[in-house]
């Protein structure tokens, strides 16, 4: 028999490992002006990596199965032109502040994401997965779709919204929709995609949850409320594009039922990365048109994510229970290792 997952008291230290860390990390200037604001979610990623080998435990990062009969180096170079399109492309003409949100912290984190997707799809076959992708992106960008239908139909802040082009028909030409919402939402999803994969995935999802398999409820917003705490720190130290408070537990939240619904920490990145992408694509491009966006997530977007949310834990519950093998770290001989490393 070999150990399945973490015990209860080695996730409650990793979890205040994760939040500390980032604090430090943050609050050493050295470091913070070297590899910039990302140094924050760096170490969400080189911790679990850590603690998960150093506790002989697969990192899983892409699922079980099913396996190709061979590995698909196709697959690898596709995945890799795709992301590396998606940012060159919709990363033009970006605002500043989106462009400097990439330092060289991030810049490793998105290659080295995107190898783990690249591999991911050369080694497992995702045929079986793409329902629980398009349910990941629907689920994810819902409750900004109901805050923009709101908007425009209410105070008239979206009638202006710069949805692809520019407009320049009341700024200047060469300032006019810098933040055009679908390229800066396809920029941010490409890079939110490969960077949360290698780093918030394995920590709140994959360290903190454990195996989705019998994964319960529990684990769930414990990883959720962690996360929180994360989202906290990184805005009380006046990171680049932090996530609100309160959006990020609530999308911790889902991801993690998500996650432990279909199996795939690739899942799970995809929503996570969709659902932030969404807000800030959005607020920019508000900004960007010139609508009075406040610093508040509007009361729509996290009444709505929170409602899918209650909706995907009560299934969570019925499937796995509350406790699901909290108090179980054995797995049964005939169990894979899926390490992806």
């Amino acid at each position: 028999m070999s150990q399945r997952d973490l015990p209860l008291w080695a996730r409650a230290v990793a979890a205040g490992l994760l939040v500390f860390a980032s604090w430090w990390l943050l609050s050493t200037d050295a470091l913070r002006d070297t590899l910039g604001d990302s140094v924050g979610i760096l170490c969400l990623g080189v911790i679990s990596v850590f603690i998960l080998r150093g506790m002989h435990l697969p990192l899983s990062v892409w699922p079980f199965g099913p396996w190709r009969k061979s590995f698909q180096v196709v697959a690898v170079i596709a995945v890799a032109v795709v992301i590396a399109g998606l940012i060159l492309l919709s990363g033009m003409n970006q605002p500043p502040v989106l462009a400097s949100s990439i330092d060289a912290g991030m810049a490793v984190l998105v290659v080295t994401g995107a190898l783990f997707w690249g591999f991911a799809y050369g080694f497992v076959k995702q045929r079986s997965f793409l329902p629980w992708y398009l349910i990941a992106v629907i689920i994810a960008i819902l409750p900004y779709l109901v805050n923009l239908l709101l908007s425009i139909g209410g105070d008239g802040s979206g009638d202006s919204l710069c949805i692809w082009t520019r407009q320049g028909a009341a700024v200047e030409a060469e300032s006019a929709c810098q933040a055009a919402m679908l390229p800066t939402l396809m920029f941010l999803v490409a890079v939110g995609a490969t960077s949360t994969l290698v780093t918030a995935e394995l920590a709140f999802r994959r360290l903190l949850i454990g195996q989705p398999q019998k994964a319960g409820l529990l684990a769930v917003l414990g990883a959720a409320v962690i996360a929180a705490a994360w989202y906290a720190v990184l805005g009380l130290m006046d990171v680049s594009f932090p996530a609100p408070l309160v959006l990020g537990a609530v999308g911790a939240l889902n991801a993690g039922c998500i996650y432990v619904l279909s199996r795939s920490l690739l899942v799970s990145a995809l929503y996570s990365a969709v659902f932030m992408a969404s807000y800030w694509a959005l607020t920019l491009s508000l900004l960007d048109a010139g609508a009075q966006v406040g610093p508040q997530v509007p009361l729509s977007i996290w009444l709505t994510a929170l409602g899918i949310g209650i909706g995907l834990a009560a299934i969570v519950a019925k499937q796995n229970g509350l406790f699901g093998d909290l108090k179980r770290h054995e797995q049964p001989r005939e169990q894979p290792d899926a390490s992806g490393d």
